[in-house]
């Protein structure tokens, strides 16, 4: 039996997943698969398996009678017994042209639970209430995988009759608990010690706020836990999902307000531009609001005022004289970052009106700013773009690229070899071969399967088996990427004359020039099309002019987001201020999430120690008082000053000073200073203490204890 299943994308998800295992477990029937969107995770797993797919390549929000009526010539050819559709575009479209191709048998596949979801798309519970109407109509069946699925759907009207459940699958072989499995280190704990775990990726839906409520009760009970949770991105808001008691205590006690940090309330283009680090230490560094490099360039490209101006007008110039190439360099998203695809393509088309007849691009994907397998949209964008432009005889093509967090885009010297690969790559056009960037990036996926596109390799486009695009003497260079930390050191090895961080080999001689200026203060690069936001007035200036000292420090991979951005993209630090940069490991955030955490607050302590010497408390205070998920919380800290209310306890060079009113909670504990592992901390150890919260901090008392000692104390006293 011949079976079509017709599906939105083969990207990573539940439903993708369990038709990606249906055809290629599924020997007694013949699979076809067809999606509406292009190429994605699953594609080259399953064709792999030697199982047709084909795909529409609908681009988002873009459906066209082309794309369409290739579905209605893949059914005709394919005439299948059955057309499976999987989700809710792919239900409707299927129902359409599954009848008009005389499929009998049509069965939808529903794996949505939450259909009240706010984060839906109107557009999308609009397409639920279609399918809802229809399903009296068109499907035979209506498969759904839970419950809750079926009894929602059933609620807004979908036909009871065609229901049926089908619980998602788990192969037993592969969860069979070996005695390999369980000595997992992963899984060791205590016997004595409950364990709790979640399998399921971090959405709202998924109700990871009910497992943290659950943990809640374990610990008000005192049972003792571990939990395991696995899953992708359930890291993804750990800070609006988790417990967290001293950001709790904070806005309790404290004047605090909730700002925007994304739109055009940090400056970018439009409220749905997510925010970055770049803006946020910007806005926090000036305190106003000033346009960002994307919102810029874009009113410089509507205006034209880019395309009139003299590095542009100067660029095009020299290959136009010299009938040389003119080169973009950067990275191809629309993530508004790092830059945006639409400014490359404003400047391709400018530069074909100008009679520019060779354009090479040297493309890094991305990953990090959009979906972290979407490259091929971008790709198949710019192959279509760049068709339309090459109609009459131009030669505009792309040369080169790779992953952003391989090459080219390293940011405060730490790793020059990825600039060495980079500009290898781009400039003398070392690296493997291929036809395509399509066909590297379908390469590298199918020989790294799960590789994501901020990862893969450097590879270089060729014609007669050579690189097609080098750069070479009498070139012009554009880095089209617009915010600076990622594009100084490409910009140095450009146009540094004492250049030692690697061996360039022979140097082109060519005209280069950045989207921005990266570093007002350095003046880098010389050339560039849009001036920057002109920050001035930053908190470090008036800190600074205020005779505050102020102690910027972070590890290398983040020292310019405390320095450079802070201080308004500039470089230089101002008369009070001391930076301080721990060198960062060389190896991907995800295995050391940890960074350099324990050294950078190392060296903050030594820093608070050295002005404490300087400025030298004569007590330490240590007291109760009310506050904390628990009731309680303990005082610890110094004081220069004693009140007549207090018990000084004096060790010598160490004087401790305890109100009244504290003493019968702290009488007979003990204060401990213990290293633990790479932590050095203070430990309170008190008999009276009835219960403690995960913070360690805030406590409750055993208030009998506490009345029965305020009698010893106050006789003491």
């Amino acid at each position: 039996m011949k079976i079509f299943h017709l599906i939105n994308s083969l990207g990573a998800g539940g439903a993708e997943r369990v038709l990606s295992n249906l055809c290629i477990n599924d020997k007694n029937n013949t699979h076809v698969i067809c999606t509406l969107l292009g190429e994605d995770e699953y594609s080259y797993q399953i064709k792999n398996n030697s199982i047709r797919v084909y795909h529409l390549n609908i681009l988002k929000n873009k459906l066209s009678f082309l794309n369409i009526f290739q579905l209605y010539l893949i059914l005709k050819k394919e005439n299948p017994e059955i057309l499976q559709s999987w989700l809710y575009h792919s239900d409707l479209i299927g129902s359409i042209f599954g009848t008009i191709c005389g499929i009998k048998k049509i069965i939808w596949n529903i794996r949505h639970t939450d259909i009240s979801s706010l984060n839906m798309k109107n557009s999308t519970k609009i397409l639920v209430r279609i399918c809802a109407i229809i399903s009296k109509f068109v499907p035979n069946k209506i498969i759904y995988c839970s419950k809750i699925s079926l009894k929602e759907h059933e609620m807004i009207g979908y036909n009871k009759k065609k229901s049926h459940l089908i619980y998602n699958g788990v192969d037993i072989n592969i969860f069979k608990p070996t005695r390999q499995n369980k000595d997992k280190k992963a899984l060791k704990s205590k016997k004595d010690i409950f364990k709790i775990g979640m399998v399921a990726r971090f959405n709202h839906y998924k109700n990871h706020i009910g497992l943290i409520d659950v943990m809640k009760l374990l610990e008000l009970n005192d049972i003792k836990f571990h939990c395991y949770l696995i899953g992708k991105n359930i890291d993804s808001d750990c800070v609006a999902q988790a417990n967290t008691p001293h950001l709790d205590w904070l806005k309790k006690v404290s004047a605090y307000t909730e700002i925007k940090a994304h739109g055009k309330a940090v400056g970018l283009p439009e409220d749905s531009d997510m925010g970055n680090s770049e803006v946020g230490h910007n806005a926090i560094g000036c305190g106003r609001v000033f346009a960002q490099g994307a919102s810029l360039i874009d009113d410089a490209i509507s205006s034209r005022e880019i395309f009139k101006g003299k590095v542009w007008n100067k660029l095009l110039d020299n290959v136009l004289e010299k009938k040389t190439t003119l080169h973009f360099i950067g990275l191809l998203s629309d993530g508004k970052v790092h830059s945006n695809i639409n400014h490359l393509e404003a400047m391709l088309s400018e530069a074909k009106e100008r009679g520019v007849n060779k354009v090479r691009i040297h493309a890094l994907t991305d990953g990090r700013d959009v979906p972290p397998v979407s490259a091929l949209e971008y790709v198949e964008r710019l192959e279509c773009f760049l068709s339309d432009l090459n109609r009459d005889g131009t030669d505009f093509c792309i040369a080169s690229g790779g992953g952003r967090m391989t090459i080219t885009m390293d940011r405060y010297d730490a790793d020059w070899p990825m600039i060495e690969t980079g500009w290898k790559t781009h400039v003398h056009g070392e690296g493997r071969l291929f036809s395509s960037m399509k066909e590297a990036i379908e390469t590298f996926r199918i020989e790294s399967p799960g590789i994501l596109d901020q990862d893969l390799p450097p590879f270089v486009i060729k014609q007669n088996e050579r690189a097609v695009g080098p750069i070479l003497d009498g070139d012009s260079v554009i880095l089209f990427n617009y915010r600076g930390d990622r594009a100084l050191e490409l910009t140095k090895a450009f146009e540094s004359d004492e250049f030692t961080e690697f061996d360039r080999g022979l140097r082109p001689d060519v005209i280069y020039a950045g989207m921005m200026q990266y570093d007002g203060d350095l003046g880098v690069p010389e050339n560039f099309l849009v001036s920057p936001p002109a920050i001035d007035k930053t908190m470090s200036e008036y800190l600074s002019n205020a005779g505050i000292r102020q102690f910027a420090i972070s590890e290398t991979q983040k020292y310019g987001h405390v320095t450079y951005f802070f201080n308004g993209n500039n470089s230089s630090k101002f008369s009070t201020e001391t930076w301080k940069e721990i060198p960062s490991d060389n190896c991907p955030f995800e295995e050391k999430p940890r960074m350099k955490a324990d050294l950078i607050t190392d060296e903050a302590i030594k820093k608070l120690l050295e002005k404490q010497e300087k400025e030298r408390f004569n007590y330490i205070r240590l007291g109760i008082t009310g506050g904390g998920c628990a009731g309680f919380e303990y005082v610890f800290d110094s004081a220069t000053d004693k009140f007549d209310s207090d018990v000084v306890l004096d060790f010598g060079e160490i004087k401790i000073l305890i109100d009244k009113p504290s003493l019968p909670y702290l009488y007979g504990m003990t204060l401990d200073y213990q290293k633990q592992g790479l932590n050095e901390i203070f430990v309170f150890e008190n008999p009276k203490e009835r219960h403690a919260c995960g913070c360690g901090v805030s406590v409750n008392f055993d208030l009998n204890a506490v009345e029965r000692d305020n009698k010893i104390t106050a006789l003491n006293i």
